[in-house]
């Protein structure tokens, strides 16, 4: 029952989209309020298990039409109906920008018909009031299907109602109605028993779940055993699916005489369809397959390793996409306490070791012909990368580095670069390589490797500061000719960190102290980061003051020059060699 933008015009689309925006809004603020923060890995994986169920149509005996769950209702009954939107929402969203199912302007109303009326109305008024805390196997039974019928039917309904409003197709609301309302009851009557068969096992196993209360125990049971499940869906159930039209397009087509009417051909409708023609993965498939054999003529089951491949890459979207919505929404804003902020903690400090006692300057230049031989391969490069990862690990095991510790401090980086290499997918389609007989495009190519480049860049810069000391490193770029000007302005920058981060320490306690825990609002922010401004300049033109009546004439002492050695000359001519025939092997095969 996803709706196509053909079906819509601008106004109605644009005020659902409005509608979907404020029943965003109730659910972030319903699901800070409930304080459940143990829901999010449960929000990702219940998404992905959704998106894969939603990739299997079963057909609808005599009638020539398909359905598939809706998931509105297993996502409330699991999680919540405020969680379950925001997952709902997720599928939803992947669905339209990644696969081309559903329309970008028809998102707020397959919002609402999916989501709204699954978790804020069939949940609420239906299957909690039957199926509450304490019921038995019957009443979740018979909750779950009169729920789903009706769950199904408002959004039915609510398909129709768009659809008449927006007056843009040829679709007589009596006739449309007559044939949306009967197929999608039978859809719904599919959808009980299935989302019943789901819930009873999980009463059976974790009653706690469904009564929604925090688990006394470990969820990962459940959460393995979806996991599972959508795995197992997406992968290799989805070659079972249906080729008959859904409901919707069933009913469009016994109403107008075509699955889906023309869209116009101006304004936003152009432009929005020309967006989704970038999908990296259209109707499941991979962009090699567009123009191959359809569904409809393939031989039922439809054994294809790019549908396989299209729903884990959606459902893994999807399960990260609904864990980083539970993550970022899911805490409460509560009275927090002001924990100490730790200026030390920003400065690594290398552990007695083989590599700290090398020369910084030999430390390097090794990571600099390391980043330069990393940069300079064609952006599809990818598996030629992966050997360039040895030297960060060496110098994490030789320095004696936790490795855990170093992947917290990549972490805050990887989100900048999947931000900017996102649209790589839709802006190079053309396929540049092949995986099991799957065609990959130049666009994942390019965005694995934009990843991969940065975890290797910024890993190795980040060991070579913990491996050395912040000190050593400036006192190695000086004896290597960088200018004094700079790496005095280095060290003085590396020293005023320490004083901002103790004074926000400060301010953050101060606030506590006399706001009961309230978060600052915008005014009061922008008054504090003037005063973190003003106090920490203050601070430093003090310290600056205490270092000249010491004698401070701009140049920190650095201690003795430290002679080049052997092992120094080793180690960078070593591993410069490694890197050159890394660099140089793939010439080898043809590979730039």
């Amino acid at each position: 029952m996803h709706m196509a933008d053909a079906l819509l015009s601008p106004v109605v689309g644009g005020g659902t989209w409005l509608l979907a925006g404020g029943a965003l809004t109730w659910a972030v603020r319903g699901l800070r309020a409930e304080r459940r923060e143990h829901l999010v890995p449960l929000m990702g994986v219940s998404g992905a298990f959704v998106f894969a169920a939603q990739m299997v149509n079963f057909a609808i005996p005599g009638t020539g039409s398909s359905g598939h769950l809706g998931g509105g209702l297993l996502l409330a009954a699991l999680l919540g109906p405020h969680a379950a939107f925001l997952t709902l929402f997720s599928v939803l969203g992947v669905q339209a920008l990644f696969f081309a199912d559903g329309g970008l302007l028809a998102l707020g109303c397959n919002a609402i018909n999916l989501g709204v009326f699954s978790c804020y109305v069939a949940y609420p008024l239906v299957w909690r009031p039957i199926a509450g805390p304490g019921s038995g196997r019957g009443r979740l039974w018979a909750a779950s299907l009169l729920a789903a019928v009706l769950a199904l039917q408002l959004g039915a309904g609510g398909v129709v109602v768009q659809t008449s409003l927006s007056g843009i197709s040829a679709l007589p609301v009596g006739p449309f109605a007559a044939l949306m309302l009967p197929i999608h009851l039978a859809t719904g009557l599919v959808e009980g028993l299935a989302t019943a068969a789901v819930l009873a096992f999980v009463q059976h196993a974790r009653p706690e779940v469904l009564a929604q209360v925090p688990a006394a125990g470990s969820l990962r049971s459940l959460l393995l055993g979806l996991g599972l499940a959508a795995a197992l869906t997406a992968g290799a159930l989805s070659w079972f699916a249906s080729s008959q039209p859904d409901g919707l397009e069933w009913s469009v087509a016994g109403t107008a005489g075509t699955e889906e009417p023309p869209a116009p051909t101006q304004g936003l409708h152009v432009a929005l369809a020309a967006a989704q023609a970038r999908a990296p993965l259209p109707d499941y498939r991979l962009p090699a397959d567009r123009g191959g054999q359809t569904a409809g003529d393939a031989v039922w089951p439809v054994v294809d390793g790019g549908t396989s491949l299209a729903g884990l890459v959606g459902a893994a979207l999807t399960l990260g996409v609904a864990a980083g919505l539970g993550l970022g929404f899911g805490r409460a804003p509560g009275p927090r306490r002001a924990e100490p902020v730790h200026a030390r903690s920003l400065d690594p400090h290398a552990q007695e070791s083989a590599i700290r006692r090398l020369d910084p300057r030999a430390k390097i230049l090794a990571t600099a012909a390391f980043v330069v031989a990393v940069t300079s391969f064609d952006r599809y490069a990818l598996v030629t990368l992966l050997p360039f990862l040895a030297y960060p690990l060496f110098l994490v095991v030789a320095g004696r580095e936790p490795l855990g510790g170093l992947l917290l401090r990549v972490a805050p980086v990887l989100p900048f670069a999947l931000l900017v290499g996102l649209f790589n997918p839709w802006l190079d389609p053309t396929p540049r390589a092949s995986i099991a007989g799957v065609a990959i495009s130049g666009g994942w190519l390019s965005f694995a490797s934009m990843a991969l480049r940065v975890v290797l860049t910024a890993s190795t810069a980040l060991v070579l500061l913990a491996v050395t000391g912040f000190a050593p490193l400036c006192a190695g770029l000086g004896r290597l000719g960088v200018p004094r000007v700079l790496v005095v302005q280095l060290l003085f920058l590396h020293r005023y960190t320490f004083l901002l981060v103790e004074e926000v320490g400060r301010m953050r306690r101060a606030h506590a102290q006399r706001s009961a825990g309230r978060h600052p609002d915008l005014r009061t922010f922008g008054a504090m980061l003037g005063q973190l401004l003003l106090r920490t300049l203050d601070r430093a033109q003090r310290i600056h003051v205490a270092m000249l009546c010491r004698g401070f004439a701009g140049i920190f002492p650095s201690g003795s020059p430290r002679a080049f050695h052997p092992a120094d000359a080793l180690f960078l001519g070593a591993w410069c060699a490694v890197f050159v025939v890394l660099r140089l092997a793939p010439f080898a095969w043809g590979a730039p």
